[in-house]
C-alpha cells in the first residue's frame, strides 16, 4: 500500500492530537474552579463571576414575543404617523378625481370592512417613499379626503414612483395587518400595480 493514501489521514490525527494537548477535560476544569488554579498551561482562563459570559439568547424568540416581550426587553415604538393631529393634509381637498372604477381614501377606510381581500382601485399623490422593505417599494398616498387616519393609504408594489407624483394604484386590500414592531395597518393594499399620471 502506498504511503501516499495514508499521508492525509496520518497528518489530520497528528493535527487531532496536538490540538487536543493543550485543552482542559471537564473534570480538570472543575478541578480547576474548585481550586481556583488554571487547569492546564495554555488553557483558557477558568470561568469566575467576573469573566463569564451572559447566558445565550432563546432557543425560539419568535416563540417568546409572541408569548410577550421578554422580561428586560424595552417596547417597540410604534410606526411613526404620517402627521401629528392637526397637521394640514399634503394634498388639497377636491383636488385630484376619482379613478374609473376606483374609491377614494376616505370611503376605502370607510368601507375596509367590506373590500378586504378585494381588488381595489385609487387615484392619489404619493406623499412618502420607503424602498425595498420585504421586497417592495412602500408608498403612502394622499387624495385630498379623510380626516387625520384615514387620509393617507399605505400601498406596497414593485413600482417605481417619487414623492409628488400622481399615481393611480390596484391591488388586494387587506385590513388590520399586523407586521410586528409597531407596524399595524388598518388598511393596506398590497402588491399593487402603480400607473404614474
Amino acid at each position: 500500500m502506498s504511503y501516499r493514501i495514508l499521508l492525509p489521514f496520518i497528518a489530520i490525527a497528528m493535527l487531532a492530537v496536538s490540538c487536543d494537548a493543550g485543552v482542559a477535560s471537564k473534570e480538570e476544569v472543575a478541578q480547576a474552579q474548585k481550586s481556583g488554579a488554571p487547569a492546564k498551561s495554555g488553557s483558557a482562563p477558568v470561568p469566575s463571576e467576573g469573566n463569564t459570559l451572559p447566558p445565550p439568547p432563546p432557543a425560539n424568540p419568535a416563540a417568546d414575543w409572541a408569548a410577550g416581550a421578554p422580561k428586560g426587553t424595552p417596547e417597540p415604538l410604534p410606526h411613526p404617523p404620517m402627521g401629528a393631529p392637526g397637521d394640514a393634509p399634503a394634498v388639497k381637498a377636491g383636488s385630484i378625481k376619482v379613478a374609473a372604477g376606483g374609491v377614494t381614501i376616505k370611503d376605502l377606510f370607510e368601507r375596509r370592512a367590506a373590500l378586504a381581500g378585494k381588488t381595489v382601485k385609487v387615484r392619489g399623490k404619493v406623499v412618502k417613499v420607503t424602498e425595498g422593505v420585504m421586497g417592495a417599494n412602500w408608498y403612502h398616498l394622499q387624495d385630498g379626503t379623510g380626516a387625520a387616519g384615514t387620509n393617507d393609504l399605505t400601498v406596497t408594489s414593485d413600482g417605481n414612483a417619487k414623492v409628488g407624483d400622481l399615481v393611480v394604484i390596484s391591488g388586494t386590500l387587506a385590513t388590520d395587518k399586523d407586521f410586528g414592531m409597531g407596524y399595524r395597518y388598518e388598511a393596506i393594499v398590497e402588491k399593487a400595480t402603480l400607473t404614474a399620471e
